[in-house]
């Protein structure tokens, strides 16, 4: 909508906080104009629809704009989205579970280390359920126990568990055992004198038509903040973490460059939201690549040699900072993840079968924003040797060159639930049977499928890094007897 000089009328329209989003439309509801965290602009006198959403939650307000008005001032009020976390004005707020959060993130229940800070908190929304601490561990990334929820403390009435401990800096596995569906984990990385502080929310996990009551991994929420500090319900930056960890689930942009550079020049008070942060401004289409720089720069002072900001260094690639020769630890976002694997592709060295996160990538979920990996099939025994990248490669051929019959045979028995095979071996299976399916299709061309160079394609095709998929290969080829 046009508005001529003498009869527009100023419109300011300012959202509860900086990630919500705003949207602007007329009387016959088409969206005029968008923005984030305020929308100014001039518009004619009208009726309009304000609407802002926040998370997956919106709310909408009408407006009406007078002709000779001074101009109209609109604020809204904070949009109520739910959270993992027990923050001020949410759907799942209860003062009676955020007030223990924030005392008990302050206490140390345990230490197990020195240098730095882990504190879980679990809850359940539902009043009409009796509460047993659940069963959630933190291991350290060889499997071994390090502590358990039940040994913090507990709310029964108000249905709430916390643990607080003290840690070395380093990468720890959160476990949750989700009864007959498996073991399930999310990596939370301590730095030096930070505290990171995990959040779940109890849920009903189905599987066929029973369901398990667990804490979930695809709703957790997970901040860091100084040990002193602590958890603060009220925090705005708490609400913007949890605005920008729905953003990465919903490929919705939220954060502002203008906030990215506040968080890169001040004293980043809040890493996890500065790291979603950044991850959110590599999605745009415009560069910013001078802000991610000092951005990274920042937060490897702060938080040291942290698995997601390694990750946010190898999606730059522009030779101003050190080089990242391995990864060897697995980073807490998936869209981490994906970077280290992209990466992995040109570098297969990157991130070496026989670490942590090597091994995890035969059974990572896909699932929220958090990287989750299945316990069970790789958390066995562990191959004598790597297999290689060549070895691989003709394995791959031999398969794909295999006779359909056989192939589809060998699905169809996987499929009905034989074979034990990993998430990645499965998706080796499945990649394999689409290239031998292509290959018996009829083409107008005369050139017939080169099985090496098919091979070589599936090897950086699947979301894992090169080394990981080379291992299911080999691994999948002793299953199935080829």
């Amino acid at each position: 909508m046009s508005a001529s000089p003498s009869e527009a009328v100023s419109l300011a329209v300012t959202a509860a906080d900086e990630a919500t989003e705003i949207f602007l439309m007329d009387a016959s509801l088409k969206r005029i104009a968008s923005g984030l965290g305020r929308l100014d602009m001039q518009v004619m006198p009208g009726l309009y629809k304000v609407r802002f959403r926040s998370g997956a939650t919106q709310q909408d307000q009408l407006v009406e704009v007078a002709p000779g008005g001074a101009g109209v001032e609109v604020s809204g009020d904070p949009v109520r989205f739910h959270s993992a976390a027990p923050i001020a004005a949410t759907l799942t707020t209860h003062e009676y579970q955020a007030a223990p959060a924030a005392q008990t993130s302050k206490e140390v229940h345990r230490s197990v280390g020195q240098g730095g800070r882990l504190f879980l908190f679990v809850r359940d929304e539902d009043e009409g359920r009796e509460f047993d601490v659940p069963g959630v561990s933190i291991h350290a990334l060889d499997g071994a126990e390090l502590a358990r929820l039940a040994e913090g403390q507990a709310g029964r009435m108000e249905r709430w568990a916390a643990l607080s401990l003290e840690m070395d800096p380093g990468t720890y596995s959160v476990r949750v055992d989700s009864g007959r569906l498996g073991d399930y984990e999310l990596f939370a990385t301590v730095a030096p004198d930070w505290q990171t502080q995990a959040y779940f929310v109890m849920e009903d996990l189905w599987s066929d038509r029973e369901s398990v009551r667990a804490p979930s991994l695809r709703a957790a929420s997970l901040m860091m903040a100084r040990p002193d500090q602590g958890f603060e319900f009220e925090s705005a930056t708490a609400r913007l973490t949890e605005l920008a960890r729905q953003a990465l689930m919903q490929g919705r942009q939220v954060i502002s460059s203008a906030l990215m550079q506040r968080l890169a020049s001040d004293d980043l008070s809040a890493p996890m939201l500065t790291i979603m942060g950044a991850h959110l401004l590599l999605q745009m289409r415009e560069s910013h690549r001078d802000l991610l720089g000092a951005v990274v720069e920042r937060l490897h002072a702060l938080l040291g040699e942290h698995p997601d900001v390694q990750a946010l260094s190898l999606a730059l690639r522009d030779g101003s900072r050190p080089r990242v020769e391995r990864i060897e630890r697995p980073p807490t976002l998936r869209a981490s993840w994906d970077r280290i694997v992209q990466a992995s592709r040109k570098r297969a060295g990157l991130v070496p079968a026989d670490t942590p996160a090597g091994r995890i990538a035969a059974e990572v979920v896909r699932a929220g924003p958090w990287l989750i990996h299945r316990l069970g099939h790789s958390q066995g025994s562990r191959p004598e040797r790597q297999a290689s990248l060549a070895e691989a490669a003709r394995v791959l051929e031999r398969m794909i060159s295999s006779e359909p019959e056989r192939l589809a045979q060998v699905y169809g028995s996987i499929r009905s639930g034989g074979g034990g095979l990993t998430t990645l071996e499965r998706g080796v299976l499945e990649a394999v049977r689409s290239y031998s399916q292509a290959r018996e299709r009829p083409t107008d061309s005369t050139q017939e499928p080169d099985p090496q160079a098919q091979a070589r394609k599936l090897l950086s095709s699947l979301a894992a890094p090169k080394y990981s998929v080379a291992e299911a290969v080999v691994s999948l080829a002793k299953k199935i007897g080829e």
